[in-house]
């Protein structure tokens, strides 16, 4: 099986080697790095976008980290299928978040998903000392509509 493979890879080699470049080169190509740049109308739009998406991506990426150790080790439920359940609850929600965000227009958006943030970090705060499942689900739950801070939409708000 292996010889198949060696033999289509020397044919590609010999096609590569064959066939003539379609775009002609610059003798002496200027390879710089650009920094990247944000239009300056929309600078302030795009940084609150950003801070929440930074924001909500911390708070997921806690729960999604802490969930399988704090289900296992702290509440003896050893269940993949629950800690898969509660993930993907968080990551539906976030989709859903995202999809409920566009007619609020960004500013409410940006708003009610960063109040829902600082609720769900909260929750996982308190759900740690407690032992306590109800807060993990409150907390996929809350943050079913977290995707409204992390839609990373830059356009201004309607009206």
């Amino acid at each position: 099986m292996f010889v198949v493979d060696l033999g289509l890879v020397a044919l590609g080699i010999l096609e590569v080697l064959v066939v003539s470049e379609p775009v002609a080169r610059a003798a002496r190509p200027r390879l710089a790095p650009r920094p990247p740049k944000v239009p300056v109308e929309v600078r302030p739009t795009f940084v609150r976008a950003a801070i929440a998406g930074v924001a909500g991506f911390a708070v997921i990426g806690l729960f999604t980290a802490l969930s399988p150790s704090f289900l296992g080790d702290v509440l003896h439920h050893h269940s993949p299928a629950l800690v898969g359940v509660l993930v993907a609850v968080v990551f539906a929600g976030s989709i859903l978040g995202q999809l409920l965000s566009t007619p609020l227009g960004l500013d409410r958006a940006l708003s009610a998903g960063c109040g829902l943030l600082i609720v769900g970090a909260a929750l996982i705060a308190v759900s740690l000392p407690t032992r306590s499942l109800a807060l993990p689900a409150a907390v996929a739950v809350v943050l079913l509509v977290v995707g409204a801070a992390r839609s990373g939409r830059t356009e201004p708000s309607p009206g």
